[in-house]
């Protein structure tokens, strides 16, 4: 299991192990869905229907910055300087059809 130096997320870390444990593939990203930056405005004709302050987003996730990997996964990373985790070596995850997320729906 891993995260950021800055992870800060309410994860259920023993369920994200559970699913992790029980799909089988090598690595698993959490996926959360983000708070709008901006206010939000649903427009009908012109016409403000609906006006919501930072609204958490119904469609699309983000990564939530934890991360299971079976130990395998250490041979997708490089040795050098400029192995960035969110590039090749989780590029190759997802390529391969072995990354899979954890979203709220586990929960």
């Amino acid at each position: 299991m891993l995260t950021y130096g800055d992870g800060l997320a309410d994860i259920d870390t023993a369920q994200l192990w559970a699913f992790h444990q029980q799909h089988g593939k090598m690595g698993t990203v959490t996926g959360v869905r983000p708070i709008s930056r901006y206010g939000e405005l649903a427009i009908d004709g012109g016409r403000v229907r609906v006006f919501s302050k930072k609204p958490q987003a119904d469609e699309g996730f983000i990564s939530g910055g934890f991360f299971v990997f079976h130990r395998r996964f250490f041979d997708y990373l490089e040795n050098e300087d400029n192995c960035v985790l969110e590039r090749e070596p989780l590029d190759k995850l997802t390529r391969g059809g072995e990354l899979m997320s954890y979203t709220e729906r586990h929960k």
